[in-house]
């Protein structure tokens, strides 16, 4: 396949389709699964994250989901509010640590993750 680079030079290249499309069909079950909560980047990651931690039954503290997010921490915490906000995120003090809180995600943000991958499992 041709392609031209911003240098205006034309190059070859090779991609794996399937892949593509295996990418972009992930991609739109994950927007028919969470539908208006709009996951991507920065918010996907907190998502991901928080699932994983899950799993492994294992505390997350809002400060290491902000530096799980690859973002600067000001725009974590905008994402992590508003995933609070919408129901897909619970955040409860430390027990032993006032000044700490944990992330989780919320019966409705794990209802939604095993959907999403129960769906990719087919």
């Amino acid at each position: 396949m041709d392609w031209i680079s911003s240098n205006g030079d034309a190059r070859y290249a090779t991609l794996p389709v399937e892949r593509l499309r295996e990418e972009l069909s992930e991609r739109h079950r994950r927007r028919e699964i969470f539908d208006r909560h709009k996951l991507s980047g920065p918010i996907w990651d907190i998502v991901l994250n928080l699932a994983n931690a899950a799993a492994e039954d294992k505390p997350l503290s809002v400060s290491s989901l902000c530096m799980l997010a690859n973002c600067p921490q000001t725009t974590a915490l905008r994402h992590i509010y508003d995933l609070e906000r919408d129901g897909l995120l619970v955040r409860v003090r430390d027990p032993n640590d006032g000044r700490r809180r944990f992330a989780h995600l919320s019966a409705e943000g794990l209802k939604l993750m095993r959907r999403y991958l129960d769906d990719n499992d087919e």
